[in-house]
């Protein structure tokens, strides 16, 4: 299963970019709340097969 931070790298560069991407801030809900988007796509690849 691929890692949160290589998500976001791939995707986004940084925690930073990610988060504004989805309308979030750097604090500590919003970090939550990108944290739930982040397990949701590894939930996502998951099921696709990917390992």
């Amino acid at each position: 299963m691929i890692n949160k931070k290589n998500i976001i790298e791939k995707g986004w560069g940084n925690r930073a970019n990610f988060q504004a991407s989805y309308g979030l801030k750097m604090t500590p809900d919003d970090l939550e709340e990108g944290d739930a988007i982040l397990e949701a796509m590894q939930r996502q690849d998951r099921d696709a097969g990917n390992p």
